[in-house]
């Protein structure tokens, strides 16, 4: 990769019923109106807007930046299937050459793999055909690695077309985004609509299975009794011959800096248009860190801070740690507020010049109309306030 960074994505509007028709004359579209991939009763898909984006930047680079990194993609390749019987007649020797490809730049043996994100359209034909490749891809790449294939299925199969519809040209972001979700949770979300196995399609004696529940997502080890980072692949065939899969892997663990580490205290803002609202707000927020007690505090309250809106009824906690501001907003929510030192909540006033919160390093923040004073108990950031007037 040349440049210093790229935007990558896909976006999907539907804006006519000419699409619509076409697609329904040629058999493509699930009459029953739900995508079933790989099920005895698959009828097709169906049509979903969508838009997603990530940024893709070589990893010295998101690491000398400090980004936070979701994933790392191994390895990827694209190719076209040629000349076809009809327009959307899929080639399981193309399918199944750039799949092998794809792992080959990547240089990881296919034994590593334990997901694979497909392309799951539903249709009674494409689906048989494209576990037929995946089979014969990793085959082969057993094969080239001179590895024993497991004699049990090892690698899960999924599709975000179950749950969302197919989004069509941003179908491949959207099974990334997935796969990223899922290597964050360290979860395998289930194939919805699924009830029972195509008869054409046969896993027996291959490295997969469907994932049929929700299930952990295992984390294997080497020779060395070393954790191997969770791996995935992701398949993306449009029904005019073009073929690309991705090999993707979990984000490398990265150690704070001190710099990061060194902050005592975080400010946590919260806000909603009615008190009520904000209540719930401050329920749902409680909830979420009694789920996730390994966050970041740092990280958590920065994305709350800058990535959300700023409305009139507001909430601010300062805090040392994610214990602290969950009992916290476990007194807000039980009317303890101002009883519990390190809590600020009232109401914002609506008018034309909106006030700004400035943080001084002497620890001093001061509204800029002056009407109070806040004295902090550590260097902070950012904390709750309106974003500043246009000067002049």
């Amino acid at each position: 990769m040349s440049a210093r960074w790229h935007w990558w994505g896909g976006i999907s509007v539907l804006c006519s019923p000419t699409s619509f028709i076409s697609f329904s004359k040629l058999g493509m579209l699930s009459p029953s109106g739900q995508c079933r991939a790989f099920d005895a009763s698959a009828n097709g898909y169906v049509r979903a807007e969508g838009a997603g984006v990530v940024l893709l930047k070589p990893l010295r680079r998101a690491l000398t930046d400090g980004d936070q990194i979701l994933a790392l993609i191994r390895g990827s390749a694209v190719n076209h299937g040629g000349k076809a019987r009809t327009l959307t007649s899929p080639n399981a020797y193309s399918q199944s050459k750039v799949i092998r490809a794809a792992y080959i730049q990547a240089g990881v043996s296919p034994s590593t793999v334990t997901y694979i994100e497909t392309h799951g359209t539903g249709t009674p034909l494409g689906d048989p055909i494209e576990i037929n490749g995946l089979r014969r891809a990793f085959s082969q790449l057993f094969q080239q690695y001179e590895e024993q294939p497991p004699t049990e299925p090892f690698c899960g199969l999924g599709a975000v077309k179950t749950n969302i519809g197919h989004t069509e040209s941003a179908a491949g972001i959207a099974g990334l985004i997935k796969v990223i979700l899922a290597m964050r949770q360290k979860r395998l979300p289930k194939l919805a609509n699924f009830e029972s196995l195509n008869p054409r399609i046969k896993l027996e004696g291959s490295p997969f299975y469907l994932v049929t529940e929700t299930q952990d997502w295992p984390q294997l080890k080497n020779e060395r009794g070393e954790w191997i980072p969770r791996r995935a692949g992701i398949s993306s065939f449009g029904f005019g011959g073009v073929n690309a899969h991705v090999v993707l892997e979990e984000a490398p663990v990265v150690e704070k800096s001190a710099s990061e580490l060194s902050r005592s205290q975080h400010v946590l803002t919260l806000s909603a248009k009615t008190e009520r609202a904000l209540q719930e707000w401050v329920k749902s927020t409680s909830s979420y860190l009694s789920e996730n007690p390994e966050l970041h505090l740092g990280d958590l309250c920065y994305s709350m801070n800058t990535g959300r809106a700023q409305f009139e009824h507001r909430l601010a906690v300062v805090s040392g740690s994610i214990q602290e501001l969950r009992e916290k907003l476990e007194g807000v929510e039980a009317n303890q507020a101002s009883e519990v030192p390190g809590i600020f909540i009232g109401k914002q006033g609506v008018s034309q010049t909106k006030s700004c919160l400035f943080v001084h390093r002497t620890r001093i923040s001061v509204h800029r109309d002056g009407s109070r004073v806040v004295r902090n108990p550590a260097h902070i950031q950012k904390v709750a306030g309106s974003m500043c007037p246009d000067p002049g």
